[in-house]
């Protein structure tokens, strides 16, 4: 009875825990199994170890624990066994294999979430070392690992093998992720970041890369340069400049071209004080050579920070060392904003020292006018602003100045003569203009008796002339010539012309001996055409044959010079055509006692 009761017990409980001693059952056999599997891996292992073995029988053991694969119905046992083969093609470079076993390990259920994601782990390498981009990025995409999610080192994988695969916004995705979810990242994974970035074309998250590994480095001049080179990348002036001073500020010694850059990106960001203080800092340190152009930069460094005293500081030694017309109306142009009036009229004096281009003739007069008329001095202010209007340019404004003062209108030998020292190159002086006119005019009467001279015989180029045609009595050479030099000059450059060269004395023909009057040209070279006038005419010049001679020397006696040329021209057989010129070679030397001139008499 007894015997009953407790089979009937036993057979209650049996049926009561079937299910659990099943399971039971099923993990003894799993384990069984998988200590199978271990013994024969480390068996095969101790066998590759210890020495020298048939390397059919290494295959035949390999062949073996693959075949065991296929029996073995345990989870975990056959996830284990897949991930030793696994480890075991890979050592032998079988990379499809070896894959193949890590996915079939991946794949199953059988590995805990820890030994999944090194599993995980092993694959992702595995297919980085042998550049197998795409497999990488679907086996990390394919993960399940439960509450754990691929690691740092992974994801990082990741977004390089689409960096290589050129899906910049895939990389750049990931790595927004990576930076996103983790605040705890190593200087080793900040580079990557960075480089992934930076490929990746997304400048903006490169910078904040460079920035936390410049954090978690040594001062380091070219981690900043860096930096500055990412925010050129965006054009981001502003904060390019800020990273090389931010490298200034830790005490790194930035190089010139460091500096001349730090210069530029101030510049560029709207910043000209700070630009201007680098530039400073460079030239008095006598980093940057001190030259003109140097200086001028400075200059309008300053001038754009509205710092007036210094701007003119710095064109004034820009002008020491090249002197310059337009650099010193720039100065006198700033002292007249700074009303300092006396300075102003040294700068323009500083300007005039010699003839003037035209650009420069109507500017200089005008602002030389201003200066003495708010120093009250009234006349000499009259005079200039009457020189102002006789070339253009500064017309309506000198004219307004004129107005405003109430000056008295302009004589006729005013406005025949530039007042001051602010004359253009092609002004005629009274001695000059009487002399042209006057030695060939006696030319005719002279003795042949001056000794021989050495002249050259040329063609002068092809040139366009703007020509006044005149009949004047000798005796009224010296008082006409100059104001109609004058007319001629002020009408080329009024009318929009720009003169060339210095003026031309032409004479189409010999004089009579008794001749009253002279008839002549007087033409200025014009590289630009003045508009048409009635009174003067614009005339292609194809050349001019002629024997030349350069007189050098007291201008009264040129005279002496041109018979010297005419007897010399005659004693060498030439045949002369009675047309001549005379050409004043040098303006600015020219003085009463000495004078340079080019004789041309014409021969066939």
């Amino acid at each position: 009875m007894v015997k009953l009761m407790v089979g009937m017990i036993l057979d209650q409980r049996v049926k009561r825990h079937r299910r659990w001693l099943l399971r039971a059952v099923t993990g003894l056999v799993a384990l069984v199994m998988q200590f199978g599997a271990t013994v024969w891996a480390d068996q095969y292992r101790s066998r590759e170890l210890k020495g020298p073995i048939d390397n059919r029988q290494t295959q035949r053991s390999i062949a073996e624990l693959e075949a065991d694969l296929k029996r073995i119905d345990d989870a975990y046992g056959k996830a284990s066994t897949a991930r030793y083969l696994a480890r075991h093609y890979a050592a032998e470079k079988d990379i499809d294999k070896a894959a193949s076993f890590y996915l079939e390990a991946l794949n199953g259920e059988g590995l805990a979430d820890v030994a999944r994601l090194q599993t995980l782990r092993e694959l992702v390498n595995l297919y980085w070392k042998h550049k197998r981009w795409q497999p990488l990025l679907d086996a990390v995409a394919g993960f399940e690992g439960g509450d754990i999610q691929p690691d740092i080192d992974i994801r990082l994988l990741e977004a390089l093998a689409a960096l290589n695969l050129k899906r910049n916004k895939v990389a750049v995705s990931a790595a927004n992720a990576i930076r996103r979810d983790n605040s705890d990242l190593t200087l080793e994974q900040w580079q990557q970041l960075l480089f992934i970035f930076y490929r990746g074309g997304s400048y903006a998250n490169a910078a904040i890369a460079q920035q936390a590994v410049i954090e978690r480095s040594e001062p380091d001049l070219a981690a900043w340069r860096q930096l500055t080179a990412i925010y050129l990348k965006q054009k981001n002036w502003r904060e390019a400049a800020s990273a090389l001073e931010a490298a200034r500020q830790q005490g790194l010694a930035l190089t010139l071209a460091d500096q001349k850059q730090l210069r530029d990106l101030y510049a560029l960001s709207k910043n000209p004080l700070a630009a201007a203080r680098v530039q400073q800092e460079l030239l008095q340190t006598g980093q940057l050579k001190s030259t003109a152009d140097a200086w001028e930069r400075l200059f309008s460094l300053w001038l754009q920070a509205r710092e007036l005293d210094q701007a003119i500081a710095a064109l004034k030694k820009a002008s020491q060392l090249a002197p310059s017309t337009e650099r010193w109306l720039q100065i006198a142009r700033l002292q007249m904003q700074g009303a300092h009036w006396q300075d102003m009229q040294q700068s323009i004096e500083q300007a005039c020292q010699k003839p003037l281009d035209d650009q420069y003739v109507g500017r200089a007069n005008l602002l030389l006018g201003v200066s003495f008329l708010k120093q009250g001095q009234h006349e000499p202010a009259r005079r200039t602003l009457i020189n102002a209007t006789l070339v253009g340019g500064e017309n309506d404004k000198a004219a307004a100045y004129l107005d405003f003062m109430a000056a008295a209108p302009a004589t006729y030998q005013e406005e025949s003569a530039f007042y001051g020292p602010c004359k253009p190159t092609w002004a005629p002086s009274p001695r000059r203009a009487t002399v042209a006119a006057v030695s060939t005019a006696d030319l005719t009467k002279a003795a042949i008796s001056s000794p021989l001279v050495t002249f050259n015989v040329e063609t002068s180029p092809a040139q366009t002339l703007y020509v006044g045609e005149y009949t004047v009595r000798i005796d009224e050479l010296e008082s006409r010539l100059m104001p109609l030099a004058m007319q001629l000059g002020a009408s080329a450059v009024k009318n929009g012309g720009k003169i060339s060269g210095p003026m031309h004395f032409i004479f189409p023909e010999a004089p009579e001996p008794d001749a009253k009057a002279l008839h002549f040209q007087m033409a200025f070279p014009v590289s630009k055409k003045p508009r048409r006038n009635s009174r003067y005419k614009v005339l292609k010049d194809p050349g001019f044959k002629a024997a030349n001679w350069v007189y050098d020397g007291a201008p009264d006696k040129v005279i002496d010079g041109w018979i010297a040329l005419y007897k010399s021209v005659l004693a060498a057989g030439h045949t002369v055509t009675g047309v001549s010129r005379q050409v004043v070679m040098d303006t600015e030397n020219a003085s009463r006692d000495q004078m340079k001139l080019l004789l041309q008499l014409g021969i066939e």
